[in-house]
């Protein structure tokens, strides 16, 4: 399960290979038992390569045969490799040391991981400093998700290791390379966090511009989803039985309410006013307030 997550309902798999950029991939469906089934291939051969790379780096024992004395001439006697001879007839008279096993840190023969070994040396840990104490400031008053917060301010940290001071918009454009291969609305909206934050640094009065703001281009690449018409409609509810309660749930919260899926997975309690069952969805305004009294949908 480490390896899996769900993206909406359906699971997915991410595997981070050594010296590459994380892969994700759909599994195809929402049964939890059924994508571990599905990802069981891919997870063992990156397991597979893990170990092999574990192993490599493991200090291991060897055999070899260990000298006493080095090859030539000696006194009353002959020394090569492994055998001690007389110098007059030529005859073995002993051997040259023996056998031995040899403890050594040298890596095995095997895959090479210089990629990942060198990605490792890139990404090393940022020491914290005024910036981050800044971005926690930041993240008291922020209404923004504090994981989508977190990700990015470590992607910086990470990619671009140095005060938000002396940044510049190339900075920002390697932050925005560094979230991966993603559609430009995907990569703006993972950027927003870090531009709000270069925001609040400006009015705090810690840098004098933002070299985030307008580093992600939009490419017109967002995908297009059609609205549910009345015969999908139809189908969903024909077959909301096979989900799960906590899926059938969402379903209906959705139908009802028209809010977004994203929306849907913030809420975390609920309160009653007046008799009322309602949570609160989103922070802009008190009219997302939103009533979820029970119904029968």
């Amino acid at each position: 399960m480490r390896y899996l997550f769900r993206r909406g309902n359906i699971w997915h798999l991410r595997l981070q290979p050594p010296g590459q950029k994380a892969i994700e991939r759909s599994l195809g469906t929402t049964d939890v038992k059924l994508a571990e089934i599905t990802a069981m291939p891919l997870i063992r051969e990156h397991k597979q390569l893990m170990y092999a790379r574990r192993q490599a780096r493991l200090p291991r024992v060897t055999n070899a045969w260990v000298s006493v004395h080095a090859p030539g001439m000696h006194d009353g006697f002959f020394a090569t490799e492994r055998e001690l001879r007389d110098i007059k007839t030529g005859a073995v008279i002993g051997p040259n040391g023996g056998p031995a096993a040899i403890l050594t840190p040298a890596p095995a023969d095997g895959p090479s991981f210089e990629a990942f070994d060198a990605a490792q040396a890139r990404h090393s840990r940022a020491v914290k400093d005024g910036d981050d104490e800044l971005f926690e400031q930041y993240l008291k008053q922020s209404d923004a998700s504090e994981k989508d917060a977190r990700d990015v301010w470590h992607t910086f940290k990470r990619v671009v290791g140095k005060p938000l001071s002396k940044c510049t918009r190339n900075d920002g454009r390697a932050v925005v390379a560094a979230l991966g291969d993603c559609k430009s609305t995907t990569l703006r909206r993972k950027m927003v966090p870090l531009i709000a934050m270069a925001n609040f640094a400006i009015a705090e009065g810690a840098i004098t511009f933002n070299p985030f703001a307008g580093t992600v281009k939009l490419l017109g690449d967002a995908e297009r989803r059609l609205p549910f018409d009345d015969d999908d409609m139809k189908l969903i509810r024909d077959h909301l039985h096979e989900l799960d309660p906590s899926n059938q749930l969402l379903v209906r919260v959705l139908a009802t309410t028209g809010m977004r899926r994203g929306e849907a997975f913030q809420i975390n309690s609920e309160a009653v006013e007046n008799g009322v069952r309602y949570t609160v969805i989103g922070t802009k305004t008190e009219a997302q307030m939103i009533s979820c009294a029970p119904a029968n949908i």
